[in-house]
């Protein structure tokens, strides 16, 4: 498993690193006045730091006895392929309900299909998770998202 830690990790730094040279030209700005690249400057910097704790954490682990490849066994595939038909449905109904309700529906799906949990920890993640979302985003950064079919 080292290996493949070594090499996935080292192409997600180089992709971090991508992130945080396209995102300085245009414009970081400040904590306290961001400009359009500020998201993806620090995104493409916390990116290249976790790929570094992965790289020098595989590169410090022995090598076991007989390390076997990666193994497909056990992912579920169906539920990765309903998930990525979810995000786009998200991505297409996201200017047309607004952030709040198409957030709470792709939330409940998580919350609910993808672990089933008990509805009522399900809503209460679902809810937490949209209101700490729309807090950071709204009212923290001023980020203008979108309404829907809500007046408010």
């Amino acid at each position: 498993m080292g290996r493949y830690d070594k090499i996935t990790s080292f192409l997600w730094f180089i992709f971090g690193l991508f992130i945080t040279l396209k995102a300085i030209p245009i414009g970081i700005g400040s904590l306290s006045d961001p400009g359009p690249g500020f998201i993806f400057f620090w995104s493409g910097i916390l990116l290249c730091l976790f790929s570094l704790i992965v790289f020098i954490a595989a590169y410090r682990k022995k090598p076991e006895d007989g390390e076997k490849s990666i193994s497909w066994k056990g992912i579920r595939w169906e539920k990765m392929m309903v998930f990525i038909i979810f995000l786009l449905i998200y991505t297409y109904f996201f200017e047309k309900i607004g952030f709040i309700i198409s957030s709470l529906l792709l939330m409940l799906y998580l919350f609910k299909g993808i672990e089933p949990q008990k509805w009522s920890n399900a809503i209460m993640s679902t809810i937490l998770t949209s209101v700490v979302t729309y807090a950071i985003f709204v009212l923290w950064l001023k980020c203008q998202l979108p309404r829907g079919i809500l007046p408010f």
